[in-house]
């Protein structure tokens, strides 16, 4: 992560600096987001073709696969932006030349398991070879990138209930 670091997001930084932070983040923001494909856009907070607005801050691990270079695929139920948004169910593939970012697979796997973690923090680039990148900061730990040339997105029906499931389930 280069701006949302974990000493960003737990008050590790004096005003002044995660002030800096907020605003070197929105100044890359307004200049990577019309390079970046709408579908990636919409995981970032711009809306949909009929104007919802979607997030992944708060979410949590359904399932995930991993077939690199070819796929990686997240499956995660999410709440709305919202306060009265429910909760959606949301698959995202990422495919064309995807790398992983950050750990191997045996410690993502380990962040994914715990019925803990939760997506809080996530941040886009355009990289120079036409790939995209998404970085991701977790709670209660871990961070990780995903590099790729397309994305997918599916969005399903999911309930209060499903999202607090996944909390309770055991590792």
């Amino acid at each position: 992560m280069r701006w949302f670091t974990r000493e960003w997001a737990w008050g590790g930084l004096d005003d002044a600096r995660y002030t800096q932070a907020m605003a070197d983040h929105r100044e890359h923001r307004a200049e990577v987001l019309p390079r970046l494909p709408p579908t990636f856009a919409i995981l970032l907070g711009e809306p949909d073709a009929s104007g919802h607005r979607h997030t992944l801050h708060d979410a949590r691990v359904v399932s995930w696969a991993v077939d690199l270079p070819r796929r990686f695929e997240l499956q995660l139920i999410c709440w709305g932006p919202a306060a009265d948004d429910e909760p959606e169910g949301l698959e995202i593939i990422y495919s064309d030349g995807v790398e992983l970012i950050g750990p191997d697979e045996p410690t993502l796997a380990a962040w994914f398991a715990n019925p803990q973690t939760e997506f809080v923090y996530e941040e886009a680039d355009a990289l120079p070879d036409g790939r995209f990148e998404h970085r991701h900061l977790l709670e209660p730990d871990g961070e990780f990138g995903v590099r790729f040339g397309d994305i997918k997105l599916a969005f399903s029906p999911a309930s209060p209930e499903d999202y607090h499931a996944l909390r309770e389930r055991t590792q």
